[in-house]
């Protein structure tokens, strides 16, 4: 801190004196510009020298007057602030950004839920989706809480779709199930699809995603008919084929077994079918065709018998000669098989003789033979995945699973069945195998349903090649199905 002598303070001025001031300064202008005259014409140099010499004495009376010279009083210590701080350049005024309040963008569908984004004020193309969705899948999920406080020019938000769990359709006609629970769940009827050969009138017997699975509400999923296999009609009857409680019927089979000829006799033994024993068809929809041989044909004898039997006659005879000329013999012959002729004469010769008589009888017998029926494969179907479709990593794994049964016993599932053997092969050198005894046959385990694919988020992308293999308790060959998925992004 410095400290110096400030100079002695000058009297305070009155009124009067700044009057004399202002009279003083008038005088000596007027003064000043007569004597500026009086030189202008050459003869004021003496009148100068007196208005000088007055001038001089005036001034000096005034400022004795109005300055007196002050007496110095003791000096006052002045205590200086301190030196003021560096200043900052302050940073240049920030632009204020525009904030928009995140809406709740659930339940609509993507082109709507679009609309309703810019219409809160952000910018076109900041709401993503996923790659492979269409634009028309409704919105379950967003990355942003509603009601969220963001700018509205930078802000991106990404939506997903929303998911809906599959009801059991297995059992419902077609139209109901579909304008029902299939609706109901929050998909779009359009999207239940039937198989092009079938009407809307037939009963489902499997779907392509198992009940109770979550999958993307604007997903379609294929249901099938219920199937029923052929039985082996060969070598029965027709009436018996089709009777109540027959092979036909305890097949499952709600349609009328087609016969091939029209004539009469129509209730004959049937020699073909077509399709053949175990195929798989629709048990409302599905027509077999049954062939019978012809009554009016010859029959064929085979093999033939001959059968000759032998009958054996004999006949004796005895004659007597008398001694006149004239000889009498008398015979007699028995359609027996041994016959005996007695003649008695004197003198008295005996003669034998025997005949044999060979009859011949045919004999002919015909031998019918029966083919013995062909035992029929098993059948093994694959639930939770379709041959030839793709499944996206970003929705829920399938329940991969099978049904098998022997057609030769029944059609309920796991009927003649010791287990289904499961392997699944794919890119990375993916490898999984799995052999199922339970109630139901599951790839990934479960009881009253199947698991969901195991780190089915982890996969690879690329081709996945699975294999069911199912085998008898009966010692029947065993079958296997195989089919193929892609697993995409």
């Amino acid at each position: 801190m410095s400290t110096h002598q400030s100079p002695p303070k000058a009297p305070k001025r009155t009124r009067a004196h700044r009057i004399a001031r202002r009279g003083q300064s008038i005088v000596e202008y007027s003064l000043t510009l007569v004597l500026m005259f009086m030189l202008a014409q050459g003869t004021g140099r003496a009148v100068y020298q007196t208005v000088a010499t007055t001038f001089t004495n005036l001034r000096s009376s005034f400022n004795a007057a109005d300055d007196p010279t002050p007496t110095p009083g003791p000096s006052p210590t002045v205590v200086l602030p301190p030196r003021p701080p560096t200043l900052t350049a302050l940073p240049p005024t920030s632009t204020v950004l525009a904030m928009c309040d995140v809406p709740d963008l659930s339940n609509l569908q993507y082109q709507a839920a679009v609309a309703e984004w810019q219409n809160y004020g952000f910018s076109p193309g900041t709401l993503t989706k996923p790659a492979n969705k269409p634009s028309n899948f409704v919105v379950g999920t967003q990355s942003l809480v509603k009601g969220s406080y963001v700018p509205c020019a930078s802000t991106t938000m990404y939506v997903g779709p929303k998911q809906c769990q599959v009801p059991n359709l297995v059992g419902q006609v077609f139209t109901a199930a579909r304008d029902g629970a299939w609706f109901t769940k929050g998909f779009f009827k359009d999207n239940l699809l039937r198989p092009a050969d079938s009407t809307d009138s037939f009963s489902i017997g499997s779907q392509e995603y198992a009940a109770n699975t979550n999958i993307d509400c604007d997903l379609t999923m294929l249901v099938n008919p219920r199937l029923c296999t052929v039985p082996n009609l060969t070598g029965l009857l027709y009436s018996v084929a089709t009777a109540t409680g027959g092979a036909w019927t305890s097949a499952g089979f709600t349609t009328t077994l087609q016969k091939s000829w029209s004539t009469n006799p129509q209730d004959r033994v049937i020699i073909a079918v077509s399709p053949a024993a175990g195929t798989q068809i629709s048990c409302e929809l599905g027509i077999v065709t049954v062939t019978a041989a012809d009554p009016t044909a010859t029959p064929t004898a085979t093999p033939t018998r001959t059968a000759t039997p032998t009958r054996t006659a004999t006949a004796t005879r005895t004659a007597t000669a008398t001694a006149t000329p004239t000889r009498t013999a008398t015979a007699t012959a028995t359609a027996t098989p041994t016959a005996t002729a007695t003649a008695t004469a004197t003198p008295t010769r005996t003669a034998t003789a025997t005949a044999t008589a060979t009859p011949t009888r045919t004999a002919t017998a015909t031998a019918t033979n029966t083919p013995t029926p062909t035992p029929m494969p098993l059948v093994v179907s694959v639930s939770g995945v379709t041959n030839g479709q793709s499944y996206s990593k970003s929705s829920s794994g399938p329940r991969l699973g099978a049904q098998a049964y022997d057609p030769n016993i029944g059609t309920n599932d796991g009927l003649g069945i010791s287990g289904v053997s499961f392997t699944i092969t794919g890119p990375s050198s993916y490898s999984y195998s799995q052999t199922d005894t339970g109630t139901i046959y599951c790839t990934f385990g479960g009881t009253s349903q199947c698991n969901r694919w195991s780190s089915w988020s982890s996969l690879a992308i690329g081709t996945y090649t699975i294999q069911i293999t199912a085998s008898s308790s009966n010692g029947r060959p065993a079958v296997t199905k195989t089919v193929t998925i892609s697993v995409t992004p």
